[in-house]
């Protein structure tokens, strides 16, 4: 069901039919979006989004609109496969543009190719560009390839958190896709009364415009919002929200082939432990109660099931290293991507490589068991209070307990723990006292993994303790998990 402030969002959506969703970051942009398609009926829908969102839009749309066909393209999907779709989800990259030189005309003549051809040919009714902030640059070919499937649509819708990045030029190629400009007074009036007008400056002896200046930001706002804009933040609509959101986002992995042979050859371990297993129950399955009983502790205490035991875990680990590593640049996108909200989030993973990894690109601080406690002090420290550290990424047990973070109202998981507590906890460092927004949590799974089974089993521990205690589930899923990926075999 949507929440009242998302459904007014569709409903205004509706009515002005090409226009901006640009609430901020965990309220729920897909979800409209979606609602929005199925209630103008805008179909065939194209979606564009980021390569890293693909999976996620795909998995939201068969759960919002499950009547209809959706299909995720790339450079190999067919025409016939297009043709039947009501709702095609592609990726910014694959939208091929060429411009072609025009006799008399300096402006080049812009012709889709592939798979952006045969979009425009389906004829969409529908199209949404996610992080649409993806188009602010006029000579992209990104943009130039959006403006072209938008041109014959009758409801265009786009999703972003940062509408301006920087100033309010960058909002001139979107409004011209969405087919927006004029309402705002056309090219020239939007430079005149929002970018300070036409200026020049001398770059390398040449002279050049520039309109890169900032004027009338609330008669913008005004604008913006009475033709074609909503915008929402958390503390605008925190009564219609609960203390705490989790949401899944699948992505991509670029191991396929070694993780599915790894896969394969654990499947086949545990299948062969729980045949020995099989065997060594049928050998004392005539003795006594107490005797079998007896048995079986001597088994357990026996070194050689105590090293079978230990290989298990091993070998587990090792399937959720692969993924981890697997997803690392798809996981690194959809930071970037929050990142560009201007939003401050905590990032939990639990190797030592991946954790700095997922550090690197933004020189993020760091917890792991090995960072000393005035560090850690330190590093907790630059996260609360310095406005331009929007990262900081920790090991889910060195960080997941002990430490404040409320300068963020988002968390994200690389990998996962073992039990629901190990993710309550880590939530927790943005969810308590000094908090004053919604906490939205993202788990980050890696598609057909072992990522998936984790979430799941962890998701069914987690509600069965709710309804029957309201507290926490410290046991670990590890059983439950081999059971299900000896069942998958």
């Amino acid at each position: 069901t949507l929440r009242p402030f998302q459904a007014a969002g569709v409903r205004y959506m509706l009515a002005v039919k090409r226009g901006f969703i640009a609430d901020e970051m965990g309220l729920g942009k897909t979800i409209q979006a979606l609602a929005w398609l199925e209630g103008a009926g805008a179909y065939p829908a194209v979606i564009v989004c980021p390569a890293s969102l693909k999976l996620n839009w795909l998995r939201e749309a068969r759960t919002w609109l499950p009547r209809r066909k959706i299909i995720v393209c790339d450079s190999r999907t067919r025409p016939a496969e297009i043709e039947y779709a009501d709702v095609c989800i592609v990726n910014y990259d694959v939208l091929r543009v060429r411009e072609e030189k025009q006799e008399g005309n300096k402006k080049p003549l812009l012709v889709p190719e592939g798979l952006l051809a045969l979009l425009i040919e389906r004829c969409p009714r529908g199209v949404v560009f996610d992080e649409f902030h993806y188009c602010k640059n006029p000579r992209a070919r990104r943009t130039k390839a959006a403006a072209l499937l938008a041109q014959g649509a009758e409801y265009r819708l786009g999703l972003t958190g940062t509408p301006i990045l920087n100033r309010p030029n960058e909002l001139i190629a979107p409004l011209k896709i969405l087919g927006r400009l004029r309402d705002l007074g056309g090219y020239a009036g939007f430079i005149r009364d929002y970018c300070g007008g036409v200026r020049t400056r001398q770059v390398r002896g040449r002279t050049i415009k520039d309109t890169s200046g900032a004027t009338n930001l609330e008669r913008l706002n005004e604008k913006l919002r009475a033709t074609c804009y909503v915008r929402r933040l958390k503390k605008d609509v925190l009564s219609e929200l609960p203390p705490k959101v989790r949401g899944m986002v699948e992505l991509e992995i670029d191991n396929r082939d070694e993780y599915n042979r790894a896969r394969a050859d654990v499947v086949a371990w545990l299948g062969n432990r729980a045949a020995q297993e099989a065997e060594f129950l049928r050998s004392i399955a005539h003795l006594s109660p107490e005797r079998q009983a007896a048995l079986k502790r001597e088994r357990r205490m026996s070194a050689e099931d105590r090293a079978a035991r230990a290989e298990h875990l091993v070998r587990i680990e090792a399937l959720k290293q692969l993924a981890a590593r697997g997803k690392l640049r798809s996981s690194l996108d959809w930071v970037r991507n929050f990142l560009e909200s201007g939003e401050k989030l905590v990032l939990f993973a639990t190797h030592k490589d991946i954790v700095r990894a997922l550090a690197e690109p933004w020189q993020a601080p760091v917890i792991t068991g090995e960072t000393p406690v005035p560090e850690r002090q330190a590093a907790v420290d630059r996260f609360q209070h310095d406005p331009d550290c929007r990262l900081i990424v920790l090991n889910l047990r060195a960080g997941g307990v002990g430490l404040t973070l409320t300068a963020a109202s988002n968390v994200a998981f690389h990998e996962l723990g073992w039990t629901p507590a190990d993710h309550d906890q880590a939530e927790d460092r943005c969810h308590r006292i000094g908090q004053r927004d919604s906490v939205t949590a993202y788990y980050l799974l890696a598609d057909r993994t072992i990522d998936i089974d984790i979430w799941q089993l962890i998701e069914q521990k987690r509600q069965v303790v709710d309804q029957a205690t309201d507290g926490q589930h410290t046991k670990s899923i590890l059983h439950d998990l081999t059971q299900r990926l000896l069942r998958s075999a």
